[in-house]
């Protein structure tokens, strides 16, 4: 992975082939005064033998440094003794953009300097942390925390934010972002716990069919998100499936915005067929999707009868599909026109019920001339 990943030394400069000559014979005093005539932005000292002592004079001279952009110590000797000379660096230091410590001995303990120093750094946007001894999980982590370098400061101060549950931070507007690809496990990570982010704005940004799966599992484990906008995000109905498999368990989201997208038909059956084991859900747009008419039509109906009392609603599917009690008692249930006309449709080619009591509701003419078609 180093070799695919590494491509910023290209070309040696005459300054940067006496430094891999000193190097190479040892002479630590020539490496801190090239660093701190700070005109060299490469520090290239791989497979050196690199020590944790010599790392400790490296990166005390690199945090005054504003020249140094890249700098390479992998297969050294380093363990988590240096790693915690490099994040101290990592505090203070605004020029290094990449930082290549990979087939070291830094383990766990060392990584977990460098993942608490990320979270002041701003500036390194790589870092190559293979053959190292350390957990997948503290080495995603830390990718995750690099690649928030890679967006606008405020970006990665509302991750924190979700992290902390602020109490203040009640909408996360992404939208801005236009574009970009968003790591979506990062805000599963940050969200799972969260109980004061009530509406999510993800819109125009690179999502796709994976990353709705990981919004999905967010919805699965978040009991306080009302609101998810995932407009112009490109998901099709593979991510589709996940979320309205999601939909089945969750009770909290109310609204849901998928316009733009690629559900189509398949997609809005996938949402009927979820909603009607959902009781939460209100709104839900699917406008610009390839969507027909006619599945638009039995959207809108499925969501109807979400604005209904739980009780109705499952006594409306029951009907349409034949298995409701042979009486249906409603009386003094507030049932508005809507409802009335809900339960209509349902009962069109039902045979299990012979009795409806709908007295004293608010049905009017119009309740009444449904049901009665």
């Amino acid at each position: 992975s180093t070799q695919c990943t590494w491509g910023s030394i290209k070309h040696k400069s005459e300054l940067q082939k006496k430094f891999d000559r000193m190097a190479h014979h040892g002479d630590v005093d020539f490496i801190i005064e090239t660093i701190r005539d700070d005109v060299e932005d490469q520090v290239y000292l791989a497979t050196r033998k690199v020590d944790d002592e010599t790392c400790r004079l490296v990166f005390d001279a690199l945090k005054a440094s504003s020249a140094a952009k890249v700098v390479d110590l992998q297969g050294n000797k380093l363990t988590a003794v240096g790693a915690e000379y490099i994040a101290d660096c990592l505090k203070v230091n605004s020029s290094i953009t990449e930082l290549n410590i990979s087939n070291n001995q830094i383990g766990d303990k060392g990584a977990a300097f460098i993942d608490q120093a990320l979270d002041i750094n701003s500036t390194l946007r790589l870092i190559l942390l293979d053959l190292n001894g350390i957990s997948l999980g503290l080495s995603q982590r830390i990718q995750n925390k690099v690649k928030l370098n890679t967006y606008p400061p405020n970006f990665k101060h509302a991750y924190h934010r979700m992290l902390d549950n602020d109490p203040t931070l009640t909408v996360l507007d992404l939208s801005m972002y236009e574009n970009t690809s968003f790591p979506c496990s990062m805000l599963g990570d940050a969200l799972r716990y969260n109980t004061h982010v009530r509406e999510v704005y993800l819109d125009n940004m690179i999502i796709g069919d994976k990353g709705a799966e990981t919004i999905a599992r967010l919805l699965l484990r978040n009991k306080t998100i009302r609101k998810l906008s995932l407009d112009n995000t490109s998901v099709t109905a593979v991510g589709v499936r996940d979320l309205s498999e999601a939909l089945t368990e969750n009770n909290t989201l109310e609204c849901l915005i998928m316009q733009d997208n690629k559900a189509g038909d398949e997609g809005a059956r996938m949402f009927v067929d979820a909603l009607k084991k959902n009781d939460t859900l209100r709104v839900l747009d699917l406008t610009y999707n390839r969507v027909s008419a006619k599945m638009l039509a039995e959207v809108k109906r499925a969501l109807e009868a979400n604005a209904n009392p739980t009780s109705l609603k499952r006594t409306v599917i029951a009907a349409a599909g034949n298995r409701s009690a042979p009486t249906i008692n409603f009386a003094v249930h507030g049932t508005m026109k809507q409802s009335a006309n809900l339960l209509s449709e349902a009962l069109k080619h039902n045979t299990s019920t012979t009795t409806l009591n709908l007295a004293n509701n608010l049905i009017g003419d119009a309740g009444a001339k449904a049901l009665a078609e």
